[in-house]
C-alpha cells in the first residue's frame, strides 16, 4: 500500500515539474543579462512588429516582422527575409518574458521553425526574447553589436540599402565583449525539482 502510495505521489509530482518552467524549477533564477541572451538566440535581427493574424483553421496568432538589418544569422546560410512571419506569438505562454508592442524599433531573437517561418527563441525561461531600442543615444544598437557572436549587420533579402532606419554600424573585432565566447550554448543546466527529490528520500530512504 506505501508503495502504491508512493508511486502515485511520484508521478504526480513529475507529471507536474515536466510542465513547470525551468526557472521554477530552480535551475538559473536570475534574469540573463542582454548580452548574454543576444550570444544564445539563433538569430538576431533589427526591426519591428506590424502585424498579427490568425492562419486558417488554428486557435493560436502568428505575426508579421519587417526586418531592417539581420545582426546575427543561424549556420544555415538560409536567406533572412525583410518581412517574416514568427510563429505563435498568441496564446501567451506563462513561461514567456516577450511582450511587443506593435510598431515599435526593437531588437529580437529568433529560431527557425519546420515549417519554414520563424519564432522568438527565449533562451532562458521568463525573459524577453526583444530588446526595445529607444532614443538613439541611449546606445542599445551599439552594446548588441559589442556581443561576442554577433555578426556585422547585414541588410535582409529584399530591403534596399536607402531605406530608413539605417543598419548600426560593425564594431571592430578588437572592441567585441568576448567574455561569452568560451562558454557553451546550452541554456539550462538540467536539475530535479526539489518536490521530486523530497518524495523519492521519503519513500525509499
Amino acid at each position: 500500500m506505501n508503495d502504491l502510495i508512493c508511486l502515485t505521489l511520484f508521478f504526480l509530482v513529475f507529471a507536474d515539474s515536466v510542465s513547470c518552467c525551468s526557472v521554477e524549477q530552480g535551475t538559473d533564477t536570475s534574469p540573463w543579462s542582454m548580452e548574454k541572451i543576444l550570444h544564445h538566440q539563433d538569430i538576431v535581427v533589427y526591426g519591428q512588429e506590424v502585424s498579427r493574424f490568425t492562419p486558417p483553421d488554428a486557435t493560436h496568432r502568428n505575426a508579421i516582422f519587417s526586418v531592417f538589418c539581420v545582426m546575427k544569422n543561424d549556420n544555415t546560410e538560409l536567406p533572412i527575409p525583410h518581412n517574416l512571419t514568427v510563429e505563435w506569438v498568441e496564446p501567451h505562454s506563462s513561461c514567456s518574458g516577450t511582450w511587443i508592442t506593435l510598431n515599435t524599433p526593437i531588437i529580437l531573437g529568433l529560431t527557425r521553425t519546420s515549417s519554414g517561418n520563424f519564432a522568438r527563441h527565449e533562451p532562458h525561461d521568463m525573459d524577453s526574447a526583444s530588446i526595445v531600442v529607444g532614443d538613439p543615444s541611449e546606445g542599445v544598437l551599439s552594446r548588441a553589436m559589442g556581443v561576442c557572436g554577433l555578426e556585422e549587420a547585414v541588410l535582409p533579402s529584399g530591403r534596399l540599402r536607402s531605406e530608413e532606419p539605417q543598419c548600426p554600424r560593425s564594431v571592430d573585432v578588437a572592441t567585441k565583449d568576448v567574455s561569452l565566447c568560451t562558454t557553451g550554448n546550452a541554456a539550462h543546466n538540467a536539475m530535479l525539482p526539489t518536490s521530486l527529490i523530497i518524495v523519492v528520500a521519503l519513500c525509499y530512504f
